[in-house]
This record gives structure tokens, C-alpha cells and sequence, in this order.
């Protein structure tokens, strides 16, 4: 079991602000869901918008062992992201 640990005014200063996940969040909410499940939900009751970029989401979906596991990782990000944002292909080009 893994805990997660807050600063103390952890959602309180970062209500009604976005906060940007990235692969190592879905990495490590796949395999602890239940605590991230958690976080997740004290997100959303302090009105925290969870995004991601397209970049990220890439990254995670990259080396799905079946089509199977890439269209739950894929329902898993949507699920968990209020934005999956786009990247102007002139920043990685």
C-alpha cells in the first residue's frame, strides 16, 4: 500500500486552480488506484481542475501490451482529466 502525503494547505491552495499531471501520475494511479482514487476525489470536492498534455497521454498509451490494455489506459486518462491539452507541433518539431 502506498500513502500519499500532502503539505498541510495542499487543496486549499490550489482550489479553483488547474493542476498538471504528468506520466508519472498514471504510471503510479494504475497501480495504487484506490489511493489516487482518493486524491482524485478530494480534487474534485475542492474544485481542482486535473489536466494532462496530449505529449503525456502519448507517453502512457506508448507500448500498451494489447489493444485491450491501451483502451483501458486510454478510459483511464480520459476518466481522470477534466483536458487532455494539445502541443503545437512547432514546440517539439
Amino acid at each position: 500500500m502506498m500513502k500519499i502525503i500532502y503539505s498541510q494547505n495542499f487543496f486549499t491552495n490550489l482550489s479553483h486552480k488547474h493542476l498538471l499531471l504528468d506520466t508519472s501520475f498514471f504510471i503510479d494511479a494504475t497501480s495504487f488506484s484506490s489511493e489516487f482514487a482518493d486524491f482524485v476525489s478530494q480534487c474534485n470536492t475542492y474544485d481542482i481542475t486535473l489536466v494532462t498534455i496530449d505529449l503525456v497521454k502519448a507517453e502512457f498509451l506508448k507500448g500498451s501490451e494489447s489493444t485491450d490494455k491501451y483502451e483501458t489506459k486510454l478510459k483511464f486518462i480520459c476518466d481522470n482529466t477534466h483536458s487532455i491539452l494539445p502541443i503545437p507541433s512547432q514546440i517539439y518539431t
